[in-house]
């Protein structure tokens, strides 16, 4: 189990020694939506870590769709006085009653698929977990006061933007286009629909929220059947297989490792300013498809197969060639990244061998 690995918990230690204000969210409660993916189960470990080796006293919320994956993902923890799951599809509607007696100071809206297989398969549920999913969670915000709101959304809200992108990268104020009628965007759509709705309740109803937009984040709470291409590589290469390239690779990304992505979470949170949408990323990991296959090969001595499809630009994979974040917003708040690509990939390869 991750939480008992001594290279995980280096890593949470390494969180805790942030400069930031801990008082805020030591003895209070956070309900985390998506609690058991990549993100939501990254953020919950971390909040697991300070109940355990700093008696923060923090109330931990996972809201998930299957019990059975969180008893797997957080183990002997989900039996603590402290650790609650609730059963819930976010893409319907909150029975607010389970919350009568339950004071909440932290909503994190994590739960979506984000995955190019079910942005295909499953777009009215992709739709909907970022659109209904978010007008539920708010509603519930609106109704028990919270301190704040933090919505975790994606670079792909940005779409294709015209032009040349300089090598800095994206920055929040920056829109593309994105193809309304294209069923792969389903995901990117709804998410700055999502984003928009935060800003609403923010405007209208003074609900405090923050907004992260993630790069391509990679770590050990992947969950099963993980069809981004990193996700892939990084079953392959675990399995001492060889790593499968299904295109010319040329596409360029910007790549973060999730405890990289935990610790830009929690600067938004406690020192980022309300409505506001910030960029999370590492401006020294910016690479390749094919380069980021190179990487993991190379670290776990297996080899690179190259089998390009000629329908690769399908209603699956995207065709944003430039995803490059630029996190000099984020930076303002005074972080420091410390996962450069080739820790990550080693510290991965650690906690799973």
């Amino acid at each position: 189990m991750v939480l008992e690995n001594p290279v995980f918990l280096e890593e949470m230690e390494d969180l805790c020694n942030e400069f930031l204000p801990w008082e805020e969210i030591d003895h209070s409660t956070f309900l985390v939506a998506g609690g058991t993916g990549l993100i939501g189960a990254g953020l919950t470990d971390f909040l697991i870590y300070r109940n355990e080796y700093k008696n923060a006293n923090i109330q931990i919320i996972v809201m998930a769709r299957n019990e059975e994956t969180a008893k797997k993902q957080f183990g002997i923890f989900c039996e603590k006085e402290y650790f609650h799951f609730i059963k819930h599809d976010i893409s319907k509607e909150i029975n607010q009653e389970e919350f009568k007696n339950t004071n909440l100071d932290y909503i994190v809206h994590a739960a979506s698929k984000a995955d190019p297989v079910s942005f295909a398969s499953d777009p009215v549920g992709i739709s909907n977990s970022n659109y209904i999913g978010t007008n539920e969670l708010l509603k519930l915000a609106c109704k028990k006061r919270i301190k704040s709101f933090l919505y975790i959304s994606s670079g792909e809200v940005y779409g294709i933007i015209d032009g040349v992108i300089n090598e800095e990268g994206i920055t929040e104020n920056m829109q593309g286009t994105l193809d309304i009628a294209s069923v792969r965007n389903s995901y990117g759509i709804s998410k700055r629909a999502a984003e928009n709705l935060c800003s609403c309740y923010n405007s209208q109803l003074g609900i405090s929220v923050r907004i992260a937009r993630l790069c391509h984040t990679f770590g050990t709470t992947q969950t099963q059947n993980e069809s981004r291409v990193i996700f892939q590589f990084l079953e392959n290469a675990i399995n001492n297989q060889s790593i499968l390239l299904k295109s010319d690779g040329r596409q360029k990304r910007s790549y973060l490792y999730l405890p990289d992505a935990i610790r830009g979470l929690l600067y938004v949170l406690l020192k980022g300013q309300n409505g506001e949408a910030y960029n999370i990323s590492n401006p020294d990991n910016i690479f390749t498809i094919k380069e980021i296959a190179e990487l993991l090969a190379m670290e776990f001595s297996v080899n690179v197969k190259t089998e390009i499809e000629n329908n690769i630009m399908n209603h699956v994979d995207s065709n944003i060639y430039n995803a490059v974040l630029n996190p000099s917003k984020l930076k303002e708040l005074g972080i420091d990244m410390k996962y450069n690509i080739y820790k990550g990939i080693h510290n991965y390869n650690l906690i799973n061998n």
